[in-house]
């Protein structure tokens, strides 16, 4: 066992230094697939790492069916044509003919390569000292140790039935071998079985004497030339026999045979990936010839069918099929059957001394029935008081699950915290049926959201908006006639209505509305509290938005101030930062940017250049060229812009756009050489709009440009300004857009 594991552990070490070697691997059977011997043998190297790690072919000659003359010829012809355009690196032979036919063919098909052989039993005529690419194991049957098994284990044997078809190759080098061995052993009678017809053998295996056994070599084809294979030929002669069966393979066990020393198609296969690796190490090896091992195995069910004693086998046996006792067998169920059965044995002994106890207390129990009765009748009574509090209070703990979600809840819009707070409230209040957000946005009428209403029965009912100016914050209305919501399909009938207002001090925003389609169905008490506290929620909300948009407009507008102030020393800046902002957004809208990104780059665009006001006035305002240290300190102004604008995430798109709209796409630009894509989005497009605004418009130092001679420049450049400077998707939207843009620049 432990020999075998080690052998594994070293193959696939072995193999996992050469998993970058791609090798083709030819696997060349004798016989055909199904024969369990080569099939055993096959298995086993296409298992080890020739399935997943080279590229492996198997063939199968089939030469127990076709072993006419003429049969190599034809192989050669066909493997020849077939591998023409395929070169192999080793060769797997399974088996003499294999072999036999790459000895004679082998380097005209497949060329000069190593050939890898196992079950080879002519092999003692074979010179392999002329065939020095060639390393295997034979296949040579441990006939004297069968023997000598045969006669110890029999000591009154009259007769030995020696079964060997003596027609196959194997067959007569087999009968050659035995004939060698048998001279040394004294058997009263020796009697080989050969040339016989299939039906002839199983019928006479049948009547012969108990004193006697059989030694079963090959039988694969029968006097007539049919061909049986050998694992049912097994099968059907240990059937029939009354006498036990000797084998020296493996591959005849399991099929009521009795053993021997056999020979392990996995075992060859092993000594031939050993050849394998070494050969792959040391590419010539001093030995040609491997010897085979053979072991000693037995069914351990055949040897009790015959009475066999054990101390007629040899010491080193193995057995297959092990018989276990009754009790080791049904070990775990008898234990489990005597505890249950200590168990029920001291149970009843329990209920026993529980019944005595029992009468001993009848009457007294008789007497106090009547009293239990009523108790039962009380408790009852209680657990119903008590299932309704439990009830309750599952459902306030729900409830306040749900406020407590919401309470810890982030949300980025109006229109998502409306949704929230009206889905929370449908849940809370499980009596409504139906119900809406509606928003009021100038003349018409936004439908935010809606439960079990269409949008045309909402659409279609005509609201009256002035009502709800006047009302209190949640108001309940019941309607002698019910309100009807149709459509096309269907209508809603509505016979009280919850409106809840979402207004703050200074604006009414909408309504909430909940409606109960049950003429018997009120709004609860706690569903109006609830009403209530989301109401103060929605206030509460609003009012900080409220507050939080004139904080950020008056922060927006005092930039936009220092921005004018920045470049008041150029002509018409105030226009310019207006114009920057309006390209800016034209441009990101038509790159399909989110909606509420292109609203903050048309805000903070016209902050771009916030900085210029810690820059020197006389290098704003210099008409000739700047100076080298003037043109650093003028550059600074993007470091400058990015310190008033940093430390507030609500400015982290103008901190972008100051800070980066003078880096160049080709990364040629300052204050860091950011590199493509690595400068953000808002910076790269107020990049291209500054440069297309400044070329239209009249400087100090240059004139104006028309829209056509500023595009020429933006996209074929003019020694200063390249279209290698600016991202591509941006200036492909700005040529799409040519008409629009010259257009807006001039209304502008």
């Amino acid at each position: 066992m432990f020999k075998r594991i080690f052998f594994f552990i070293s193959f696939f070490l072995i193999m996992g230094f050469s998993f970058s070697e791609d090798l083709n691997i030819l696997i060349l059977n004798s016989y055909h697939s199904g024969y369990k011997w080569s099939d055993d043998i096959t298995k086993f190297l296409v298992d080890y790492n020739l399935k997943n790690d080279y590229n492996y072919f198997i063939e199968y000659m089939d030469t127990k069916h076709h072993y006419e003359d003429d049969f190599f010829v034809h192989l050669k012809e066909f493997f020849s044509e077939k591998y023409k355009n395929t070169k192999f690196d080793y060769i797997f032979s399974i088996d003499d003919n294999a072999l036999k036919f790459l000895r004679v063919f082998g380097e005209d098909i497949f060329g000069n390569i190593p050939i890898i052989f196992c079950g080879v039993n002519n092999y003692k005529n074979i010179d392999f000292s002329e065939l020095k690419n060639y390393y295997g194991i034979f296949e040579d049957i441990d006939m004297k140790n069968n023997l000598k098994l045969i006669k110890d284990m029999y000591s009154n044997l009259n007769s030995l039935y020696i079964i060997n078809d003596n027609k196959s190759a194997t067959g007569i080098i087999l009968k050659e071998e035995i004939l060698k061995e048998i001279e040394s052993f004294d058997f009263k009678e020796i009697n080989f079985i050969e040339n016989e017809n299939f039906k002839d053998i199983f019928d006479f295996v049948k009547s012969i004497d108990k004193n006697s056994a059989i030694f079963l070599m090959v039988y694969f084809v029968d006097k007539q030339g049919k061909y049986m294979d050998p694992i049912e030929f097994s099968k059907r002669l240990a059937s029939d026999s009354k006498v036990p069966v000797f084998v020296p393979w493996d591959f005849y066990l399991n099929t009521g045979v009795i053993g021997g020393k056999v020979l392990s198609g996995q075992s060859q296969a092993e000594e031939m990936i050993k050849i394998f690796e070494n050969l792959r190490r040391q590419k010539e090896l001093k030995e040609h010839l491997y010897q085979p091992h053979q072991k000693f195995i037995f069914d351990n069910y055949i040897l009790n069918k015959f009475n066999i004693n054990r101390k007629y086998l040899p010491s080193n046996y193995e057995l297959i099929n092990k018989s276990e006792s009754f009790f080791i067998k049904y070990k775990y169920f008898i234990i489990l059957n005597l505890i249950i059965f200590l168990i029920l044995f001291l149970l009843i002994l329990y209920l026993r001394s529980r019944l005595l106890i029992k009468k001993k207390y009848i009457k007294k129990l008789k007497k106090q029935e009547e009293k239990l009765n009523a108790s039962y009748e009380e408790l009852e009574a209680l657990n119903e008081t008590l299932e309704e509090s439990y009830n309750e209070n599952e459902t306030l703990l729900n409830n306040l699950k749900v406020l407590i979600d919401f309470s810890i809840h982030n949300f980025s819009n109006l229109d998502t915290f409306l949704k929230e707070v009206f889905t929370k409230m449908k849940f809370l209040m499980p009596e409504a049926d139906n119900g809406g957000v509606l928003l009021f946005e100038e003349d018409k009428i936004n439908i935010v959201e809606k439960s079990n209403y269409t949008d045309e029965m909402l659409e279609n009912f005509d609201f009256n908006v002035e009502q709800f100016y006047n009302m209190s914050k949640v108001f309940i209305k019941e309607y002698d006639k019910p309100l009807i919501f149709s459509d096309s399909k269907d209508e809603i009938r509505v016979y009280k209505t919850m409106n809840i207002s979402i207004r703050t001090e200074k604006k009414l925003y909408g309504v909430m509305i909940f409606d109960i389609c049950s003429e018997n169905m009120n709004f609860s008490n706690e569903s109006i509290r609830f009403a209530r506290y989301f109401n103060k929620i929605m206030f509460n909300y609003l009012t900080i938005m409220e507050k939080n948009k004139e904080i950020f407009d008056s922060y927006v507008d005092f930039s936009n101030k220092l921005a004018i102030i920045a470049e008041s020393y150029d002509q018409d800046m105030a226009n310019h930062i207006y114009r920057i902002g309006e390209l800016a957004y034209f441009i990101a809208k038509k790159m399909d940017l989110n909606s509420d990104f292109c609203e903050k780059i048309k805000i903070f665009a016209p902050l771009h250049d916030i900085g210029k006001i810690f820059v020197d006035k006389n290098i704003l305002t210099k008409k000739e060229s700047l100076t080298t240290d003037e043109w650093e300190d003028m550059k600074k102004h993007t470091l400058y812009s990015s310190y008033l604008l940093s430390g507030n995430s609500n400015f982290k798109i103008a901190y972008n756009i100051a800070l980066y709209h003078h880096e160049k796409f080709d990364g040629t630009g300052y204050p860091s050489g950011l590199l493509g894509n690595d400068i953000p989005i808002e910076a790269q497009i107020v990049s291209v709009v500054d440069v297309y605004d400044a070329l239209r418009s009249k400087r100090s130092y240059k004139s104006d440009f028309s829209h056509e001679k500023t595009m020429e420049i933006i996209f074929k450049g003019d020694g200063r300004t390249s279209p290698n400077h600016f991202n591509p998707e941006i200036l492909k939207t700005l040529k799409e857009n040519s008409d629009e843009i010259k257009q807006l620049w001039f209304d502008l």
